[in-house]
């Protein structure tokens, strides 16, 4: 019979532990930061350990986080990113680096250790994971952590940590049933991510008169993001002009302009206070950082396109980028599938162009807006031609016979279908991605 196979018992006991992780969203989404700080207690406050950047915002904060993320490991320091949520592995939230994602065996420990505790205090999904982020990142003793938050900011449980640099990418309505039915109420949870006499920087294009208003810290305020124009933009890369100097970036679309300049304005914070980055780290940080599904090239024969923009103005941005690219100024097929919190309704309208054929899909998950009530709500619009599919898999499977350009849009869990459809129709994978596993 032979002996068991270690390293697939630990990769059961891992998937049988990100399950259980899981399990916790039954305790739902529950604002405050007197449960995770409870946990930390118990690990020893592990976010005390290392200095951080805590990064919100509606849109772009995933895409700025990584940016900047790039740049200090291009400058030769030691980073975690901290991310959420992922596409194919739950590892992906947690990184050393660009690529050095949390190791099973770490999640496997962390779990069994504070299985219990976790359990007994009705600590959430995210409360749990972002505790396993710090307490990863103080025993590989890192010299700064990039942190987004999940959402908000004012109870999230990343607000929990000490961070000597605050950033907002983009304020919108999105998450309304939480953080408030206005700008103005967005803006105030949003901004108390910001911390006394520390840089708080925000893009100028979302200046709020109400960021002044709504934090009870006194930052020092920053919206002199660095002016970056743009002078090529291509499917795969677009080029910036910063100062004298031409920017190659992989992360393409009109919002990562700013999103590019926030970042550059967030290490000249970081040199402010005797940080080491030249110039050549923050250029190639910049040619370097990748952040998958962001108006991501998967295949050029079809030419395919991955964005998990989920609410309007995330689907505004994308629509502009989609009209500026000379290979996606025609005609596309659209596969979309949306969760049924979101505004789907504006997030369509937003996304129309009155040239494309729009498949609609229901992801196999239980919060996922059924295809028929997004293939309804497309056929109001001015999409060329609107189609309905069970599953994402067989909208792939049809977009590729009919051989258009396709774009792949919705949410994150449509992005991972598609990424799981065509590796098993065509064997197409990703690099850097985690396959074959929670």
């Amino acid at each position: 019979m032979g002996a068991p196979n270690p390293t697939k018992i630990n990769n059961m006991k891992y998937t049988e532990n990100v399950n259980w992780l899981f399990s916790l969203q039954r305790f739902g989404i529950k604002p405050g930061l007197v449960r995770i700080n409870r946990l930390l207690k118990r690990l020893g406050h592990p976010e005390r350990k290392f200095p951080s950047i805590l990064v919100a915002g509606t849109n772009g904060k995933g895409s700025t986080c990584a940016i900047i993320n790039s740049i200090l490991t291009e400058a030769g320091y030691k980073t975690g990113l901290y991310t959420s949520p992922h596409i194919l592995s739950f590892r992906e939230r947690i990184r050393l680096g660009r690529y050095d994602y949390i190791s099973s065996d770490y999640v496997n420990d962390f779990i069994n250790y504070n299985k219990s505790f976790i359990e007994s205090n009705g600590i959430t999904f995210f409360e749990a994971t972002t505790a396993m982020a710090f307490d990863y990142f103080a025993r590989s003793n890192i010299d700064i952590a990039v942190v987004e938050v999940g959402m908000g900011g004012r109870w999230d449980a990343t607000n929990i940590i000490r961070p000597i640099l605050s950033i907002i990418t983009s304020i919108s309505l999105d998450h309304t049933e939480y953080l408030g039915k206005t700008l103005k109420a967005i803006t105030k949870e949003k901004s108390c991510i910001s911390r006394n006499n520390k840089p708080l920087i925000y893009c100028e294009k979302i200046f709020h008169k109400n960021i002044l208003l709504a934090t009870s810290a006194t930052p020092k305020i920053s919206s002199k993001t660095t002016p970056l124009e743009l002078k090529k933009i291509g499917v795969e890369n677009m080029q910036l002009k910063w100062g004298n100097e031409l920017v190659n970036s992989k992360l393409v679309g009109i919002h990562q302009v700013d999103n590019v300049g926030v970042a550059i304005t967030a290490v000249n914070e970081l040199k402010n206070m005797s940080w080491t980055i030249t110039k050549d780290s923050v250029v190639n940080g910049i040619v370097r950082a990748e952040w998958p599904g962001r108006f991501q090239v998967v295949m050029k024969k079809p030419l395919t396109i991955l964005d998990v923009a989920h609410n309007p103005d995330g689907a505004r941005r994308l629509r502009e980028t989609l009209v500026h690219v000379h290979e996606t100024k025609d005609s596309l097929t659209i596969i979309c599938g949306i969760m049924a919190d979101k505004d789907y309704k504006s997030f369509l309208r937003e996304l129309d162009r009155g040239q494309d054929v729009l498949f609609a899909v229901s992801p196999k998950i239980e919060r996922s807006l059924r295809h028929k009530e997004i293939a309804d709500c497309a056929r109001r619009y001015n999409y060329t031609g609107v189609y309905e599919y069970e599953s994402v898999v067989e909208a792939v499977e049809a977009a590729l016979l009919d051989g258009r350009p396709m774009l792949i849009v919705g949410s994150h869990h449509t992005v991972e279908e598609a990424l799981l459809a065509l590796d098993f129709l065509l064997g197409i994978r990703l690099p850097n991605m985690i396959y074959g596993e929670m």
